[in-house]
């Protein structure tokens, strides 16, 4: 008995995007250079998006922490002396909490990737860990949303580079595994 192979349906949707796909590429014909910089715009336009979700983020925290709707500086100059000291300590202890558990979590997982978007792209092949960046990026929102003064820049080129990393090892993952046999 031979077992003959059934071959693979595609999805309506999938089917749809392939025949957009084929209609660009003999439309435009778009060089190496040009898919550059459409990959480039669509992760710098994620990249904004996640940034200000963290913004918004630190903004709704510092909220919640305060009960004010000003500046980090304005709202603590508000504040009674004791919420002053309060407020920075529990926020300090919540994000070292975060680093803690975070950390145990992530060091029983072996990890073939690192946060540090330099080191990625230089001696490794790009790609950043999303658990350890998505640790250190809420240990540095509580940090910043209680007035911590670490800066929102470490955070926000950590999630944008991350970003970068996912849409990165989604397209490859796609071009491995979404290979198209020409039919329609």
């Amino acid at each position: 008995m031979s077992t003959e192979e059934k071959p693979q349906r595609l999805s309506p949707f999938l089917r749809r995007l392939l025949i957009l796909k084929v209609w660009l590429i003999e439309k435009f014909r778009f060089g190496e250079r040009q898919v550059t910089l459409v990959w480039a715009a669509v992760i710098g336009i994620l990249g904004a998006l996640v940034t200000e979700g963290f913004r918004r983020a630190t903004d709704l925290l510092h909220f919640l922490f305060t009960g004010s709707e000003a500046t980090i500086i304005t709202s603590f100059k508000g504040l009674p002396l004791w919420q002053r000291f309060l407020v920075p300590v529990i926020g300090a202890v919540l994000a070292g909490l975060t680093l803690w558990i975070g950390n145990r979590l992530i060091a029983r997982i072996r990890q073939k990737s690192t946060t540090d978007y330099m080191e990625a792209v230089v001696v490794g092949n790009g790609v950043i860990s999303l658990r350890a960046s998505l640790v250190k990026t809420i240990s540095a929102l509580l940090s910043i949303s209680t007035g911590a003064s670490i800066g929102r820049e470490g955070p926000l080129v950590q999630l944008s580079s991350l970003v970068a990393s996912l849409v990165g090892r989604l397209r490859n993952f796609c071009s491995r595994n979404c290979a198209w046999d020409g039919r329609v």
